[in-house]
């Protein structure tokens, strides 16, 4: 027997195809564009804001070390100032005065609020030493003064007794080595 093989269909008919037709597309491939242009704005921004913030701290930092510099430079010339005073009491007030609006001042030219808060911490750091400082200098004037005072009344008592008369000699002996019956110390 023999079997018909099929060669092609030249006729139409009216079965349907025994494929569904469906549509294969894939969407990855089809947001590529959108996706490539959202990673180059996403590192567009990145690198600017991070040029941003290096640019903000380069600013802050110059204007932390600018305050710090003048508010050290300040503090040196309150301090010459105050040193200028003979009298050792009137150093402290006078140092005090010069400097008691000074971190006030100069923190008033710094724009971002940590950076200013920062600088209002080193300069009370600085203060604190600078007050140290002063303390010490007022302490060496009063020991100054005071030895400088001694000294001259030493040197007053040897002369009264070299060339004072009698009882001149007795006092200024008395007061220079003490008398243990009058009970007098001596210098």
């Amino acid at each position: 027997m023999k079997v018909p093989t099929y060669q092609t269909q030249s006729q139409r008919t009216t079965e349907s195809n025994t494929s569904p037709l469906t549509a294969k597309a894939n969407p990855s491939i089809l947001s590529s564009p959108q996706i490539a242009m959202k990673n180059f704005a996403d590192t567009a921004y990145k690198i600017s804001s991070d040029f941003y913030k290096k640019e903000l701290k380069i600013r802050d930092d110059n204007q932390l070390t600018s305050a710090v510099n003048a508010f050290a430079e300040g503090l040196d010339n309150a301090s010459i100032e105050a040193n200028k005073e003979q009298d050792p009491g009137k150093i402290r007030p006078k140092f005090d005065e010069l400097t008691a609006n000074l971190i006030s001042d100069t923190a008033s030219t710094i724009t971002c609020k940590d950076t200013k808060s920062i600088f209002v911490n080193k300069g009370a750091s600085l203060l604190t030493n600078y007050n140290i400082n002063i303390n010490n200098q007022v302490r060496k004037k009063e020991i100054q003064k005071t030895f400088g005072e001694k000294v001259k009344r030493e040197k007053f008592l040897i002369n009264d007794a070299v060339n004072g008369n009698s009882a001149e000699r007795v006092a200024a002996l008395d007061e220079l080595f003490g008398n243990d019956s009058m009970g007098l110390p001596g210098l």
